[in-house]
């Protein structure tokens, strides 16, 4: 079943005021990519292997959420009792990766060593890892309160490295850290996926008015990270998705994933719906909907024509990355697919050009049925995206 007409996906979207606030919404959801647990785990596994080249030993840590001492402070004012902040984060679920990956190669990756360990297995390697960086300051807070002196001070005679680590970052949230801690030229602060900022629709400023915090448009800090791990939702995701004080019935509650969603985070038909909405977004409409119904495609092979498709458009490898959310080694990877099946001209550089078959590829993808010879006609809505009603004749 779509996720469109999932009974708790509906009531989310009808809890808003007015078909503007729903437009909104639901174009930001679009742009959401739901990260399953499996490809969590499989790329930042992928990303601790290549840090770890060179190193004999290396030490990996979860970044955990610290609280700053104005914040302690401020609340202890307040008489707000302060719990154990790392009982309400991510950095369990990233700890409890990061042990079984230890597990997995215990010659290589030592897990949370103590001070006296690190010292006694001459590790010069340590590997802080996070599910999500958005503003970055988390990381920033965790790096004066949550990483040992011990560590900083052998940091800063060059007797070990530092990486950061996490499934996805922003731009901004990189460049803070990067422009604030005292790091080095061999220092990395690196992720699965990079997003640049999105530009969100004007009308967005609409939902401003439901939100606890007035002066939030998109998440935390002014921030717009648009995924959803299996775990949970980072606050970098606008507070319409998550915010159970705002005036909304939230899809997301309090940043966990209702179990009535967890089956789409593994669904191939949402996948294929991303790239539906996504390569719309371009004018390709009917073409998208045409790899959403075509039966017999895998979502690996609807992802290939989907990454042909944006490339027939001019797209840039970035500009492709940030539209379907897949990271830009994947689409090279695609691209070099390609060339051997004789779509794609060989060449030096990324800038790809299509071959006779390539061109003949992309006038069958262009020309395809909307729909399967057997697929009912008054069905439509079993497999069209509403939002793509007005844009496809007789739909």
């Amino acid at each position: 079943m779509s996720i469109y007409n999932d009974l708790h996906f509906k009531a989310w979207l009808e809890s808003l005021a007015s078909d503007d606030d729903r437009t909104v919404a639901r174009y930001i959801f679009n742009r959401i990519k739901l990260v399953s647990k499996a490809e969590f785990e499989q790329g930042l596994s992928r990303n601790i292997i290549q840090l770890s080249q060179g190193f004999k030993r290396v030490a990996l840590f979860p970044v955990k959420k610290t609280i700053s001492r104005h914040m302690q402070e401020l609340r202890m004012q307040q008489g707000i009792t302060l719990k154990d902040p790392t009982n309400y984060d991510s950095s369990a679920i990233v700890g409890v990766f990061l042990r079984n990956l230890s597990m997995e190669n215990k010659r290589k990756l030592v897990f949370e060593p103590s001070i006296d360990s690190m010292c006694a297995q001459k590790i010069r390697h340590i590997i802080y890892v996070d599910d999500s960086i958005g503003s970055g300051q988390r990381i920033v807070d965790f790096w004066y309160q949550g990483i040992p002196t011990s560590v900083k001070s052998w940091h800063s005679r060059n007797l070990c490295r530092i990486s950061f680590l996490s499934f996805s970052a922003t731009s901004e949230g990189k460049k803070l850290i990067l422009g604030t801690l005292p790091l080095k030229n061999d220092d990395v602060v690196t992720s699965v996926m990079s997003f640049p900022r999105i530009s969100l629709p004007q009308n967005m400023k609409r939902l401003r008015y439901k939100l606890a915090l007035s002066d939030i448009v998109s998440g935390y800090r002014g921030m717009f990270t648009p995924i959803a791990f299996e775990h949970g939702v980072p606050n970098t995701l606008p507070p319409v998705f998550w915010n159970s004080k705002v005036n909304v019935s939230p899809l997301f509650p309090n940043r966990r994933i209702p179990n009535s969603l967890l089956k789409y985070f593994n669904d191939e038909i949402v996948k294929k719906e991303k790239i539906a909405e996504n390569l719309a977004e371009f004018g390709l409409a009917k073409e998208g909907v045409s790899l959403l119904t075509k039966k017999g495609e895998n979502f690996e092979k609807s992802l290939m024509y989907a990454v042909l498709l944006l490339r027939g458009r001019g797209c840039t490898v970035a500009t492709i990355a940030v539209r379907l959310h897949i990271p830009e080694e994947t689409i090279l990877a695609i691209f070099k697919f390609a060339v051997q099946m004789g779509y794609l001209e060989r060449c030096a550089t990324i800038n790809f050009k299509f071959t006779k078959t390539g061109k003949s590829l992309l006038s069958e993808l262009r020309s395809l049925n909307i729909f399967e010879e057997d697929t009912p006609q008054d069905k439509a809505s079993e497999y069209v995206p509403k939002s793509f009603r007005g844009r496809l004749v007789g739909v």
